[in-house]
């Protein structure tokens, strides 16, 4: 089969290897869409800190045929181990991101996402996948392939949502108009609550983020400027959706008002500073959101099924497994590209 291989900075091949063999307990899936994700573009583009940069370098000296990248994937079942019952051939299928040991604390009291040992994950940017039949979730037909490859990122909103503890009354911002801020808006959308506000630097995201329901969008720099006008006056909740080298995290401090909750669901590439003076002033809680789990793809899915959450708006290119390094530089160069979610069909 055909997959993609990271080389190094901006550097992507399509390489043949075998099709990986399943045991008793596997699945074979046809890839049928994988969208590409921040954290897939800053491993592209080498922006994961000098740690990670570093510990990557030697990865790719020692084994440099596994750097496949790709968790935002669907597709259909081909092939299936003798211990599988659940699972049928042809179920349109996606699948956690995270194969969790099941094994250690945080997978035994149920937080199978934050698994200290999760089992290695294969990469997607490929024909075929083969995983474990334990982390496969099964799609309705009436979602697309397209749709169904966006299931993870919803369900990683799904999950920051949940972890908010939002009130219908709260007053929101979201910090970056990217897919999971988009995501997060409508989700908030869906729960009825009644004043949220938008931001990123980029117009025709803030266009799309109207199109979809947000009560204000409003540019990045500007944010000050509207929230000394009282247009986001008593923001009590913020999602940060960016990560990267932006300043968001502090924007977000700033921003909050006292006894605020600010939900970071942005991958940041270095550590960040912050004010701990002014969060203990206000008496800011700040609450990290990791991935997410089997039930938040439900959720998920039962969201896009009642059509409260609208995916193919978001999905502005496509390209085929032999184009990804096009793929990829569309979806780095967004501003001249207007792309939110670009994927891959093979």
């Amino acid at each position: 089969m055909k997959v993609a291989i990271i080389l190094g900075p901006q550097r992507i091949k399509i390489v043949d290897v075998k099709t990986p063999k399943i045991t008793s307990n596997d699945v074979l899936i046809k890839i049928k869409a994988t969208g590409i994700c921040g954290s897939d573009l800053h491993f592209y583009s080498g922006m994961n800190g000098r740690l990670q940069n570093f510990l990557l370098g030697i990865k790719r000296v020692l084994s440099p045929s596994k750097i496949i990248r790709g968790h935002e994937f669907s597709g259909f079942v081909v092939e299936k181990g003798k211990n599988v019952d659940d699972i049928d051939l042809n179920d349109k299928v996606t699948a956690l991101p995270i194969s969790p040991c099941q094994e250690c604390n945080y997978c035994k009291i149920g937080f199978t996402h934050l698994c200290e040992s999760p089992n290695p994950w294969p990469g997607a940017f490929a024909e075929f996948i083969k995983l474990s039949s334990n982390d496969i979730v099964n799609v309705p037909e009436e979602i697309s392939y397209e749709e169904a490859a966006m299931l993870e990122p919803l369900a990683c909103a799904v999950h920051a949502v949940k972890i908010s503890e939002v009130k219908k009354e709260d007053s929101v911002i979201i910090l970056g108009a990217g897919t999971i801020g988009l995501l997060t808006l409508q989700i908030l959308k869906s729960l009825n609550v009644e004043k949220i506000a938008i931001t990123d630097i980029l117009d025709f995201k803030l266009q799309m983020a109207k199109q979809l329901g947000a009560d204000i969008a409003i540019k990045a720099f500007d944010v000050n400027y509207y929230k000394n006008r009282d247009l986001i006056k008593n923001t009590n909740l913020i999602f940060e959706c960016v990560g990267s080298f932006a300043p968001t995290l502090h924007q977000a401090i700033n921003l909050i008002d006292k006894h605020g909750r600010i939900i970071v669901l942005g991958s940041f590439s270095t550590p960040q500073k912050i004010d701990i003076l002014k969060i203990r002033q206000k008496e800011v809680t700040i609450v990290g959101s990791e991935a997410s789990n089997k039930e938040d793809f439900m959720d998920s899915i039962k969201l896009l099924s009642d059509k409260k959450v609208k995916l193919e708006p978001l999905i502005t290119h496509k390209f085929p497994l032999k184009d990804i390094s096009k793929a990829f530089k569309t979806a780095l160069e967004c501003e001249q590209t207007k792309s939110i979610k670009v994927e891959i069909i093979p």
